[in-house]
C-alpha cells in the first residue's frame, strides 16, 4: 500500500511540474511574440503584453535597445532608449517619440554632450516647459476643436457643436468632469464653478455629414489656465 501511495504521489508531483512548465513556456512564448512597432528595437522583446503588443514594462532589443514602459507596441511613458553608437535618451515617451522631460546624451568627436529639458513630438523645445493652456487626450469622429479664452476671470466653460458654421443639436449628450457642475443654455452647454486645471469628457451621438448613419462622438480634454472659455467642436 505504501509503495502504491508513493508511486501515486510521485506521479501527481510529476504531473503538476509538467503543467507548471507548460504554462511557463506558454507565457514566455506569448511575451516573445508580442509586437514592438519600432523596427530598430523589434527583434527581441521580454516583458508585459496586451492583445499581442508590448504593453507595460519591458525590454526590446534590435539594432538599438529600449527598456521601460510600452503602450500598444510603442515606447510610451518613462524609459531609456540606447542607440547603436551608445548615445541614449532617458526620459518620457509618447507613441515612440520623445515627449516631456528627458535627458539626451550623444557623442561628438568622441566627447559626450548632454541636452536636458523638454521635448515635444521628438523635438527639443528647451530647458523650460512651454506654457500649456489646454490639452486634448482623445477625440473621435470630430473634425476640429478650437479653444478660446474669452476672459481671464471666471470659472465657466461654454461648449458649442457646429457643422459648416451652423450650431447643431445632438442626442445622448453625456458630460463627465472632475469639478463643478454642468449647464445647459439651449444649443450651448458646458461646465460652471470649475476648478483649474479642469478635465472633462463630452460624449454624444449625431448623424454623419451624409446623414446616412449615426456616429458616436467623444472629446476628452483638459483646460489648464483659469478663465472663461469657449470650446467649439466641429463635426
Amino acid at each position: 500500500m505504501n509503495k502504491i501511495n508513493l508511486s501515486q504521489h510521485l506521479f501527481n508531483y510529476a504531473l503538476v511540474a509538467a503543467l507548471i512548465i507548460s504554462q511557463t513556456y506558454s507565457v514566455f512564448s506569448q511575451e516573445t511574440t508580442c509586437k514592438v512597432l519600432v523596427p530598430a528595437i523589434s527583434d527581441i522583446y521580454k516583458g508585459e503584453c496586451k492583445k499581442g503588443f508590448a504593453h507595460g514594462q519591458g525590454l526590446a532589443e534590435g539594432i538599438d535597445t529600449y527598456k521601460g514602459n510600452f503602450k500598444k507596441g510603442y515606447p510610451s511613458g518613462k524609459g531609456k532608449y540606447t542607440w547603436e553608437n551608445d548615445s541614449y535618451y532617458e526620459g518620457y515617451w509618447k507613441k515612440g517619440k520623445k515627449e516631456g522631460f528627458g535627458k539626451f546624451v550623444f557623442f561628438i568627436n568622441d566627447q559626450d554632450s548632454t541636452l536636458e529639458g523638454y521635448w515635444k513630438g521628438d523635438r527639443y523645445i528647451g530647458e523650460n516647459r512651454r506654457e500649456i493652456n489646454y490639452r486634448v487626450f482623445d477625440k473621435r469622429n470630430i473634425d476640429r476643436i478650437s479653444f478660446m479664452k474669452k476672459l481671464d476671470e471666471g470659472n465657466t466653460i461654454y461648449v458649442i457643436i457646429t457643422r459648416m458654421g451652423t450650431r447643431m443639436g445632438v442626442n445622448n449628450l453625456r458630460l463627465l468632469y472632475d469639478s463643478g457642475n454642468d449647464i445647459y443654455l439651449g444649443s450651448i452647454f458646458g461646465f460652471e464653478n470649475v476648478e483649474f486645471p479642469f478635465k472633462g469628457i463630452i460624449k454624444f451621438s449625431a448623424p454623419n455629414k451624409l446623414n446616412t448613419q449615426i456616429y458616436e462622438y467623444i472629446l476628452e480634454f483638459e483646460i489648464v489656465k483659469p478663465g472663461t472659455w469657449d470650446v467649439n467642436i466641429i463635426i
